[in-house]
């Protein structure tokens, strides 16, 4: 199923019923940023995990609103995002506030970031590149109306699917 649009921001999802059992559902979940598809590569995600962790209280669905950090371009609000979700000094705290929580992304080492002002989202991807550097490759901003179609058609492609 393609919830979205995938010239700008979409997911595409797919059950596949030999990958899944009684205890979980796999299948495939790629994310599109203006037509770029991340990951690049097939993977097999655990959607009864992955959805739930996305629908069930994450910044996807409480989008964070912080119009300072909103008005900065992409790549420093991307490195920022970077910074305030991992920073590099080991006293700081992680927040996670900001992150898209989307495990198989992660595995195949790309961040996905959303920061929302009063009237729109910007999504930001990035992907690491030898474990230790993030480099930013994108980002995509809509309205708050169009995003909250895209949130409101996952969680009911959750409840209708994946919740057992």
């Amino acid at each position: 199923m393609l919830i979205g649009n995938p010239d700008k921001f979409a997911f595409l999802l797919e059950i596949v019923p030999e990958w899944s059992d009684d205890t979980f559902i796999n299948g495939m979940l790629y994310v599109f940023i203006n037509g770029a598809q991340y990951p690049k590569t097939l993977r097999t995600t655990t959607l009864s995990d992955d959805i739930y962790y996305l629908v069930d209280n994450s910044s996807f669905i409480h989008p964070k609103i912080n119009d300072e950090l909103f008005s900065l371009d992409a790549k420093t609000l991307f490195e920022k995002l970077c910074e305030i979700t991992f920073p590099s000094a080991m006293e700081d705290n992680n927040d996670f506030d900001y992150l898209i929580p989307l495990t198989e992304l992660a595995s195949e080492k790309y961040q996905i970031y959303i920061v929302s002002s009063k009237m729109s989202i910007k999504i930001l991807v990035g992907h690491y590149i030898d474990n230790d550097k993030i480099y930013f490759d994108d980002e995509v901003s809509m309205d708050l109306e169009e995003f909250e179609v895209i949130k409101q058609k996952m969680q009911n492609y959750y409840l209708k699917y994946i919740k057992q």
